[in-house]
């Protein structure tokens, strides 16, 4: 059933709400009041991510951080914020028929017209380290094989995420069954169908080099493609980017030393492997 979705554009707030958890729409409107009471935090680096327990609800709730300036003025009038791509992202794949964490809503403050505050929340996913999943399962479930359809299926869809990396892949079990789904989804672009654009976005997975060539090789069978071609295509692609991260760095030390140098690791929560974010 196609879900119809609240839309409230107030003067200081903006903000959806997935009908499916009206009941709990006023904890979602204070959400930013209060976020720092919740105390089951997953991350607390680029992000702050926390768990938190409404009536029968277990949410995760995202707050982006590292708003500076200009990209408060940029989200604030040109483009849509992280959290608005992320709720109608998901809403987006879900349609499409690939899996995501539930939306649940988005919420964003203002103060004067510039943006202050910015919160995705979804509902909580039992899943499985995905690389540890490689190990654990490759004989029995081929799960390999089973990933690089799942790539193959979004790419043919023109679903491109821009940080395809293994910690923003969620592998989830039903019964003898084994399925994925994306998270991080502001990242993610809609685009025409193009095999190129595929492999550069499989070339983050960051997976062992092992595993990496058993899902390129069906991969490049699944397009019709060559197995050697994207092997070199994609040692490029990562040569290049790692060059290119040498002198980001290197400028970063030399324009924002502050922020290169800042000591400031965040928490992690020891269950983080166990939630959809």
């Amino acid at each position: 059933m196609k879900l119809h979705r609240m839309e409230i554009n107030a003067r200081n707030i903006r903000f959806k709400i997935n009908p499916a958890f009206a009941e709990i729409a006023e904890y979602i409107l204070n959400i930013d009041s209060g976020f720092s009471a919740v105390k089951s935090i997953i991350e607390n680096r680029r992000n702050d991510i926390r768990i938190d327990n409404v009536k029968e609800f277990r949410l995760v709730i995202k707050s982006f951080k590292g708003m500076y300036w200009p990209n408060r003025v940029a989200y604030s009038f040109v483009r849509k914020s992280k959290a608005r791509r992320s709720f109608e992202t998901s809403m987006c794949l879900e349609s499409m028929g690939f899996r995501v964490p539930i939306p649940v809503a988005y919420v964003d403050y203002y103060k004067f017209g510039i943006l202050q505050s910015s919160y995705f929340i979804s509902l909580h996913v039992q899943h499985e380290d995905f690389q540890g999943s490689l190990y654990r399962y490759t004989s029995s479930h081929q799960i390999g094989k089973l990933f690089a359809g799942f790539a193959f299926q979004l790419h043919a869809a023109g679903v491109y995420h821009t940080d395809f990396s293994k910690g923003n892949v969620l592998c989830m079990r039903e019964g003898d069954r084994i399925y994925f789904a994306l998270v991080d989804l502001n990242r993610v672009r809609f685009q025409r169908a193009n095999y190129r654009s595929g492999l550069k976005t499989l070339s983050k997975l960051g997976i062992t080099q092992h595993h990496f060539e058993e899902i390129l090789m069906v991969y490049t069978q699944l397009w019709g493609e060559s197995f050697s071609d994207a092997l070199q295509t994609i040692q490029a692609v990562q040569k290049s980017r790692s060059h290119a991260g040498k002198i980001r760095k290197r400028l970063k030390r030399i324009f924002f030393p502050s922020r290169v140098n800042r000591q400031n690791p965040g928490e992690i929560h020891p269950q983080r492997a166990q939630c959809g974010i």
